[in-house]
């Protein structure tokens, strides 16, 4: 099976081409990182100790509400991770950039999981990515999303929340069982006093 994308964009996201996909956006410097590898799904204590430490490492970078956005994406894709991950090697990034051409005014957040799940699981993330992709109001997909949560054991909220209360841009690769998702936003640098 080839490389399949569900992808979800926001207006004014990237600034660049349309067709430029989060992982080919131009970007310039780095400005800091993070990333993890496990070779089993993480524990279910593992967003929560990420979050702690995003907020205490990003916080010289970015504007506080910014920094509360990129913890609460970090802490969905790490909670999907420690769910739905299946087997095999699971990784989780954070990266900060300064925005090309921007000259430091502005950052690129990116938020990038992958991990190999089982076959209704692909299948659910894809759907969702795709309703929120095609939707011409993601706060609408969300919304009627949440109606159905009510329907089913667990909420399945995560790829929703990312892309509406995150304000993120969303690509998700399927090559295979392995699926990796990239969150991608234009962020304000910390203006200090």
């Amino acid at each position: 099976m080839g490389e399949q994308r569900g992808r979800t964009d926001l207006d004014g996201v990237g600034r660049g081409p349309p067709e430029a996909t989060a992982r080919h956006r131009p970007v310039d410097r780095l400005v800091a990182s993070m990333a993890m590898v496990w070779r089993e799904p993480p524990s279910k204590r593992v967003p929560s100790m990420v979050r702690e430490l995003l907020s205490a490492s990003y916080e010289g970078f970015v504007e506080p509400d910014e920094l509360q956005r990129i913890v609460m994406v970090a802490h969905e894709m790490l909670e999907n991770l420690a769910k739905y991950a299946s087997d095999g090697q699971v990784t989780f990034g954070v990266e900060l950039h300064e925005a090309h051409g921007e000259g430091g005014g502005e950052l690129v957040a990116r938020l990038r999981s992958s991990n190999v799940a089982t076959a209704e699981h692909v299948r659910e993330a894809e759907g969702i990515l795709a309703r929120l992709g095609s939707a011409a109001h993601p706060v609408t997909a969300y919304d009627e999303l949440i109606a159905e949560s009510t329907q089913r054991t667990g909420s399945r909220l995560g790829l929703a929340r990312i892309r509406v209360e995150g304000e993120m841009a969303l690509e998700g690769i399927v090559e295979g069982a392995r699926i990796t998702l990239v969150a991608e936003r234009r962020i304000a640098r910390r203006r200090h006093p």
